[in-house]
């Protein structure tokens, strides 16, 4: 069973866990983007993580990474969205996103 397979069990039964989802979008960033340029399945993966804790407290993590995602992609129309809906999220780590 690969590690993906693991992470997507592990949700199915969990998906509310924070923790989980933050290591499972760190994995998709390394596996899916970095290693082997699949950009859809990573931002697939991401719009997921945002649907199932974007709006937890300690989501911060998530929205960064999706944040430096698109702006990757050099989408800076939907980079400008991500910001806003962040800012006007209740995180804790506000800061770190309104500096970028």
């Amino acid at each position: 069973m690969t590690y993906l397979c693991r992470f997507e069990k592990a949700l199915r039964y969990n998906g509310a866990q924070i923790e989980l989802w933050k290591l499972f979008v760190n994995f998709a960033i390394q596996y899916h983007y970095i290693d082997n340029a699949d950009e859809d399945k990573c931002k697939q993966i991401l719009e997921r993580a945002m649907d199932n804790v974007g709006h937890h407290m300690k989501a911060g993590e998530i929205w960064q990474h999706f944040i430096d995602f698109e702006t990757a992609q050099n989408h800076m129309g939907f980079v400008n969205l991500l910001g806003y809906l962040a800012i006007k999220t209740p995180l804790l780590d506000t800061d770190s996103i309104v500096e970028k």
